[in-house]
């Protein structure tokens, strides 16, 4: 029997109640009292947050307890559920146009991608490095046809389970024992489907093997379960070996991807990148002053902007990035603070094509840039920099200087 927990019951009351089993989110049943345990975390009605951020959820207390209950099980097969595009609610206070209280603000799922994941690995379970990215897919398995509005980024290549059928999207992937899913699964045809998919042996019409058969051994049963031991114990060493270069090619494609990354995506990366650099916190960096990050040196204050752009640079980027170079001058000039401060602008532009079709930046920009005290940072150039700089050629001081002696458009020759 299958147990599916989840926030909507009402979603699941027509299915075959002598194959599945429907738990309400606070109220599931042991996972190890089912072969396999279904998660369905795709309701909207499980995304609300009373608080004035979208860091959490008020079902996260639901989702620790689960968190325990998977740690604590040995024998369950569990599959999550992540939602599709839907609304995350927030901020839940009272309101003068309605004369009641209610949740303020909503978000789309895929304009909080980041911070879902973080409530999931926090109160759910560890995605690691993995993370999801926005685009519609469908997935063939067999006849039926899967729809998804996510698919997963940073994956490792064993934990692969199922693509879409572009042939790139990863819709389906498994952590340890536990598989995770980003495909629409409401209906009763397509769950068994999957199922049979994933677990083909759960579904056999052959008599299940009893455990006590595994403790008569015949013919050659003992020699060949040496030798698999043995055999176990090298493909051990050799997964973890595979999985720490694996973790290493992750890690490298998280920097990689400030070639094509654009948004809170590439402002993220851009900022832990400059704080590896400089030895500097940002952890707790707020945009004050609406830039998308700030290191205060002892003798210079950078203002970091960053843009991922589909076509070439516009004076209008260069604008909007040295506007917030100028908002932050204002605010010092009202405090009577004298202080260094540039404008550092990252940009991946024409973040579509491959490195070598991408045109120059045209010298009217440089012109722009350099008259408002902004140094244009082109991505691939700051890639090179940061590679030198872990490989111990470049210091942190040298590229502090090249920061702040270059004006306008950054040059740089690799080490």
């Amino acid at each position: 029997m299958i147990q599916i927990i989840t926030n909507n019951i009402n979603k699941f009351k027509e299915f075959d109640k002598s194959l599945f089993c429907i738990s309400k989110l606070d109220e599931f049943q042991s996972l190890d009292n089912y072969e396999i345990t279904i998660i369905d975390i795709s309701d909207e009605s499980v995304w609300y947050n009373k608080e004035h951020n979208t860091l959490s959820i008020d079902k996260r207390n639901d989702f620790q307890s689960l968190k325990t209950a998977i740690n604590g099980s040995n024998k369950s097969n569990i599959i999550i559920v992540f939602p599709q595009n839907t609304y995350y609610h927030y901020l839940y206070s009272y309101s003068n146009s309605t004369h009641s209280y209610r949740y303020q603000n909503t978000e789309k799922i895929k304009d909080i991608k980041d911070n879902y994941i973080a409530i999931i690995t926090k109160n759910l379970i560890n995605m690691e490095q993995t993370n999801i990215n926005y685009g519609k897919t469908y997935t063939k398995i067999g006849s039926e046809r899967y729809q998804s509005d996510f698919s997963f980024t940073y994956v490792n290549n064993d934990d692969v389970m199922l693509k879409a059928e572009n042939g790139n999207d990863i819709t389906l992937i498994k952590k340890n024992r536990i598989f995770i899913t980003t495909l629409k699964l409401e209906e009763e045809n397509k769950i068994c489907n999957l199922l049979h998919y994933i677990f083909p042996s759960a579904f056999s019409d052959n008599t299940e093997i009893p455990e006590w058969i595994n403790e008569i051994d015949f013919y050659t049963d003992k020699k060949c379960k040496d030798d698999l031991s043995k055999l176990d114990e090298k493909i051990s060493i050799l997964k973890q070996q595979k999985k720490d270069i694996e973790l290493n090619m992750l890690e490298n494609l998280k920097y990689k991807s400030i070639l094509f990354e654009t948004g809170n995506t590439l402002s993220k990366q851009i900022n832990e990148m400059i704080s590896k650099v400089f030895d500097y916190d940002m952890t707790q960096f707020k945009d004050i002053y609406e830039e998308d990050g700030l290191v205060k040196l002892d003798d210079i204050t950078f203002i970091i902007e960053t843009k991922g752009l589909n076509n070439e640079i516009s004076g209008h980027n260069i604008s909007d990035a040295c506007n917030h170079l100028i908002i932050y001058e204002d605010k010092l000039d009202e405090n009577n603070i004298t202080e260094n401060a540039k404008c550092l602008f990252f940009v991946a532009y024409e973040r579509n094509k491959p490195l070598n079709e991408r045109t120059a930046i045209k010298d009217r920009i440089k012109k722009i840039a350099k008259a408002n005290n902004t140094l244009i940072i082109d991505t691939r150039v700051f890639l090179n920099i940061f590679e030198d700089f872990l490989n111990k050629k470049i210091t942190k001081e040298e590229i502090k200087e090249l920061f702040i002696e270059n004006n306008g458009i950054l040059l740089y020759t690799v080490k």
